[in-house]
């Protein structure tokens, strides 16, 4: 008498609901990448268009420390 077919099938109680959530996690996290770029993008683009327009306060630039090497 053969075996089942369906013995060598492991045995999957979680379903398709494990891989729905760990696809909804890495798409949450490429939005939240992709956010964070456009916002990094347009922080520079603006920094950009400070500079091209002749003003010199665009940036803070921190004092050099007065600690030596």
């Amino acid at each position: 008498m053969a075996p089942p077919e369906d013995a060598h099938e492991p045995d999957d109680d979680d379903g398709p609901g494990r891989s729905n959530i760990a696809a909804i996690v890495v798409i949450v996290l490429l939005f939240a990448a992709a956010y964070w770029v456009f916002n990094l993008l347009e922080h520079h683009r603006e920094i950009q268009n400070c500079i091209a327009s002749g003003r010199r306060d665009c940036i803070e630039i921190a004092p050099p420390s007065s600690r030596t090497p």
